[in-house]
């Protein structure tokens, strides 16, 4: 057994340990006043979801049923001793060092934490603790496996949606064109969408929807391209009226749990789908550490990189518009041209989409002939290719030299153009 392997197993044991102590001693715990009370008060089904996964282990640590750290809790509140009054902000510590000690990542343990700092506060008997006493010190095992955190470039999603199913590459562009991420793009439903057969694809399309995780609302645009692969995912289906867009079916990869056979699609199962794109069209190493949510992260980027207002920022990712910002009206037409000015940085197909316009063919020629006539070629080439599908300078070329992209793939990618790359 591997390093990997073992840290894995131990970590098992010790969640194990947890949850077998809650089930012999507490088992309706989720029951309990206090934890009714405390779910009441949390905004989504998804928050509330996690908060029990995650608080199950602090009972397991503490080894307390709810009722019984309620209790405690207010009792010591009366206390005029200090470290009984502090009792359970010195177990949360322990707590929190407990899953550092497991050589947990810094994120999982704010995680596991913070649903312990809610459940007091939403009882109304919070935990106070000194500047810094929760700050996270991860081990140096963790440390060595820290990556830096690069988001998915443009040319490695052309290259997943080049082997992506109809329905994997909706998902795909919804997660990377929109920033959505499982939770909502499971709950997508054919109502909400305001695309069918005889939408036109060639233009873009205001669209808002609830942020499952916040609700607070996206509003945003569909892209052409989404516009085109959603109609394609409609066709396939006989152009359904109603119903998810991503349905439940069963998998036979080992890794998905079986779903049912009616209702939306589960949300592991959108995330193993997309991961497994990027095992078939990426390199293994980076495949390894791709994540769905890294598609919102290379959403993000692309905001970024256009400079757009922060508002029309919060508006496309879903966050809460701040202060006076808050206060000003945001016109639909507005949402979709200031997308527009984004989506060149998003798109996966531009060349096999975009309109037969007769300038832009003549313009193509003449590019072309001045590329034959020139000292390299092929170098100019790419700076072309480049330069129709919006990618920064020498972002193609940097993938070519170093094997990310071969130039049969190249010429897969860009169809006819493709055939016109000097020999």
């Amino acid at each position: 057994m591997g390093e990997k392997e073992r840290l894995a197993d131990r970590r098992k044991r010790f969640i194990k340990e947890l949850k077998q102590w809650v089930q012999i001693n507490c088992p309706n715990w989720i029951d309990e006043p206090p934890i009714k009370d405390w779910l009441s008060g949390l905004p989504s089904d998804r928050t509330r979801k996690n908060a029990l996964r995650d608080f199950v282990y602090f009972l397991g640590f503490v080894k307390m049923c709810p009722t019984k750290i309620y209790d405690l809790r207010v009792q010591d509140s009366s206390s005029s001793d200090p470290k009984t009054r502090s009792r359970f902000e010195h177990l949360v510590i322990e707590f929190k060092n407990t899953f550092t000690e497991h050589d947990y990542k810094e994120e999982s343990i704010l995680s596991v934490t913070n649903r312990v700092l809610s459940f007091f506060k939403h009882n109304y008997i919070p935990l106070s603790f000194p500047k810094g006493a929760l700050k996270v010190e991860v081990t140096d095992t963790v440390k060595a496996g820290w990556h830096a955190k690069i988001p998915p470039t443009n040319l490695d999603i052309r290259a997943m949606y080049q082997v992506a199913t109809p329905e994997e590459r909706a998902m795909l562009l919804f997660g990377y064109q929109m920033g959505l991420l499982p939770a909502d793009i499971s709950r997508l439903t054919i109502e909400q969408i305001p695309v069918d057969e005889n939408t036109s694809p060639d233009d873009f399309i205001y669209f808002e929807i609830p942020r499952e995780k916040t609700n607070e609302k996206v509003r945003t645009a569909l892209s052409p391209e989404l516009i085109h692969d959603y109609q394609t995912l409609l066709r396939l289906k006989g152009y359904p009226k109603g119903g998810y867009v991503f349905e439940a079916r069963e998998y036979s990869s080992k890794k998905r749990r079986v779903n049912e056979r009616t209702g939306r699609v589960r949300e592991d199962n959108i995330s193993y789908a997309i991961k497994d794109l990027a095992f078939k069209a990426l390199e293994k190493e980076r495949a390894e550490r791709f994540k769905f949510k890294d598609l919102r992260d290379a959403f993000n980027q692309a905001l970024l990189e256009v400079q757009i207002q922060q508002e029309f920022k919060d508006s496309f990712m879903g966050h809460k518009r701040e202060g006076a910002r808050s206060s000003y009206p945001m016109s639909e037409n507005a949402v979709v041209e200031t997308y527009r000015r984004v989506f060149p940085l998003l798109s996966v197909n531009h060349i096999r989409q975009r309109k037969a316009d007769t300038d832009e063919l003549k313009d193509l020629v003449k590019n072309l002939i001045r590329i034959q006539l020139s000292p390299n070629p092929f170098l100019e080439t790419v700076k072309l290719v480049e330069k129709l599908q919006g990618l920064k300078p020498d972002e193609l070329r940097s993938a070519l030299e170093q094997g990310r992209m071969t130039r049969e793939q190249l010429m897969e990618q860009m169809g006819d153009v493709g055939k016109l790359l000097p020999g």
